[in-house]
């Protein structure tokens, strides 16, 4: 029986080793996977802070586009208006506008001082009627030319203005480029350190299932080692109980000796005083 628990106890000290031994690779495993964790974790934020940021300026360049748009049609419509101003108005000489009103105001004074015939003042309205003519029609272009440098004025600043946003689209869109392809590593990375990931709980559950095994067996032996032990234990306490017994006869014998010589009368020996001490025990 006692071999046979030693045996057992052996079984249970290696069971434990082994136990520990797995405990010890499942252990360095969880931490590489919590590290694998960690990082998959970080390059997830990091990838949603530059989703964010390219959104935001995918929609400021969206934002730029439709203001550039607003720019190119004021500029086609400034150009048109600055057509039809200048329309009619090429071959229209609008210098000489005082000279004409000089002579207009010469006539007049000749019509009020001179006092002409009849025909003459006549001749004479009407070659004033042809210079306010002459005149209306300098003024008018004069008027459209003024107009039309104001709105080419216009144009140019519309033209600044379209540019300055361009270029502003041009560098939003740059950096929401940036953004996505760093997008793309990190969507990469994060694929790669998921299979890494995986693969460690691949090694993992072998592990757990042998740890399993090996903690149904030392249960097992454990439970047998307690068995054994308690039938050591029985047997030891009723090998003891006999002898006790077997003590307490051979007293019990002595002492009806020694209380037969009382009864005679006969001399006690030290033995025989021992004896009777232990009685009174």
């Amino acid at each position: 029986m006692t071999t046979s628990l030693n045996e057992i106890q052996k079984e249970i000290t290696e069971l434990k080793a082994r136990l520990n031994q797995c405990n010890d690779q499942k252990e360095k495993l969880y931490r590489e996977k919590e590290v694998v964790g960690r990082q998959i974790s970080s390059s997830i934020r990091e990838f949603k802070k530059l989703r964010e940021e390219r959104n935001s300026l995918t929609a400021e360049v969206r934002l730029l586009k439709e203001e550039r748009k607003k720019f190119h049609e004021l500029i086609k419509t400034e150009i048109k208006e600055v057509k039809e101003l200048r329309e009619g108005t090429e071959e229209v000489d609008f210098h000489g506008a005082g000279r004409i009103r000089k002579e207009i105001e010469m006539i007049d004074r000749k019509i009020e001082t001179e006092a002409p015939s009849f025909e003459k003042e006549k001749a004479m309205m009407k070659r004033i009627n042809e210079l306010k003519k002459q005149l209306k029609q300098k003024q008018e272009a004069e008027e459209h030319w003024k107009k039309s440098k104001a709105v080419s004025h216009d144009i140019e600043e519309s033209k600044h203005k379209a540019d300055s946003v361009h270029k502003t689209v041009s560098e939003r869109a740059a950096l929401s480029q940036e953004r996505h392809e760093k997008m793309l590593v990190l969507s990469k990375k994060v694929d790669e350190l998921k299979e890494q990931e995986k693969t460690i709980i691949e090694k993992i559950k072998p592990i757990k299932d042998d740890m399993d095994a090996v903690s149904k067996q030392l249960e097992e032996k454990l439970m047998q080692a307690g068995q054994l032990g308690f039938q050591a234990k029985e047997e030891k306490q009723r090998k003891e109980d006999t002898r006790k017994s077997s003590n307490q006869k051979k007293f019990e014998d002595l002492l009806a000796i020694v209380e037969e010589k009382i009864k005679k009368g006969e001399k006690l020996t030290t033995e025989d005083l021992i004896v009777m001490q232990g009685k009174k025990e």
